[in-house]
């Protein structure tokens, strides 16, 4: 395996943008929604779920290895909630589209939090992919409750309010 390709350079609101073309086409192609089932989505990307049953220091991260176009496997830890595990699968799939330049690099794997402007580009990919900020807006507008946000777009508590303060809506 190969080390990770660089950042994409992209900033916070162009990687929003790619994750929002990126969302247009999994709703044109697969029909998919907020809270639904990503783990359909990697499998018609041509890709599949593992469990990593490895005890070490990112036991709570999950990993991606492509070897090809639409030919990829996404590593989760075997004990996370499936709301984590729905921000971690849309997490890796920032690092397919952002650095994997759709797999032209065989052997990329991204398995190290040392690459964290490439982290940080993952994590904006997935909160816009999960929790487009204009829709997240108007439920943030009707109710501002967290957890309710959280089970809404089928995201982890946290994630939600990570997202709130991202797009500026906490008091």
């Amino acid at each position: 395996m190969g080390e990770p390709l660089e950042a994409s350079g992209l900033t916070q609101s162009q990687i929003a943008e790619v994750a929002k073309q990126i969302r247009r086409q999994l709703v044109a192609k697969f029909g998919f929604r907020d809270g639904e089932d990503v783990y359909q989505v990697v499998e018609r990307l041509g890709g599949q779920i593992a469990y990593d049953d490895v005890v070490d220091d990112r036991t709570d991260h999950g990993s991606i290895e492509v070897r090809g176009v639409c030919d990829f496997t996404i590593y989760l830890p075997e004990q996370t909630p499936e709301r984590r595990d729905r921000f971690t699968i849309a997490h890796e799939l920032g690092h397919y589209f952002l650095h994997a330049k759709q797999g032209k690099v065989p052997g990329v794997a991204f398995r190290s939090l040392k690459y964290q402007r490439q982290e940080w580009e993952a994590n904006w990919f997935a909160a816009s992919l999960l929790m487009p900020a204009e829709e997240f807006m108007q439920a943030y507008e009707r109710e501002r409750d967290p957890s309710v946000l959280a089970s809404a777009f089928g995201v982890s508590v946290a994630a939600a309010r990570v997202r709130i303060e991202a797009l500026n809506l906490g008091s």
